[in-house]
């Protein structure tokens, strides 16, 4: 039987893998709770004993609990010792929250764009605005764009983080080519 089929211990519970990140998940209101719960506690007992047969055990350092929503977040366990609950956590390179808040995310992808541009001006010593240009979007661009369907900003703070990544870069840009004029 494949891990997918296995974990679905409820119609209520889904399961997501990806490579070797397992996620399952269940959703409920105050009706369907309690069996959700448990149906997840069933499948995270099946997942470890899965994990078992296959002589690779889980990493519980890496195994963690996170709630979104209102209703109260049971207690989860393996092999006896509950999991950890966490309030953000990072999937496929995105940091989001419990409130499904993505600020850390960009907190992060604003400092990594920012190295990235520094390491360029302090690298590259040309003046050639195309390359410098080239550079931009092939090692800093990157960072402020991966993913951004799904954490698009729409704070006004957000926004202008990853704008002053851009407007610091023009500006770099400016001096470093009117500098050798």
């Amino acid at each position: 039987m494949e891990l997918p089929a296995l974990l679905k211990s409820s119609p209520d519970v889904g399961v997501q893998i990806y490579a070797d990140d397992v996620k399952i998940y269940g959703v409920y209101n105050s009706r369907n709770r309690e069996s959700v719960q448990n149906a997840l506690q069933t499948s995270i007992m099946k997942m470890n004993e899965w994990a078992l047969e296959q002589k690779i055990p889980l990493n519980l350092k890496k195994c963690a609990v996170m709630h979104l929503g209102t209703l109260d977040a049971s207690d989860y366990e393996v092999d006896g010792l509950k999991l950890t609950r966490c309030a953000s956590s990072k999937d496929l390179g995105i940091w989001f929250s419990s409130t499904l808040a993505f600020s850390s995310h960009i907190e992060q992808l604003t400092k990594k764009a920012y190295v990235a541009l520094f390491k360029i001006f302090r690298n590259v010593t040309g003046t050639d605005t195309r390359i410098l240009i080239r550079l931009y979007k092939s090692y800093v661009l990157p960072h402020l764009e991966y993913g951004s369907i799904v954490w698009n900003p729409h704070f006004k703070g957000e926004v202008s983080k990853i704008e002053r990544v851009e407007k610091l870069f023009t500006r770099l840009l400016w001096l470093r080519t009117t500098d050798a004029v």
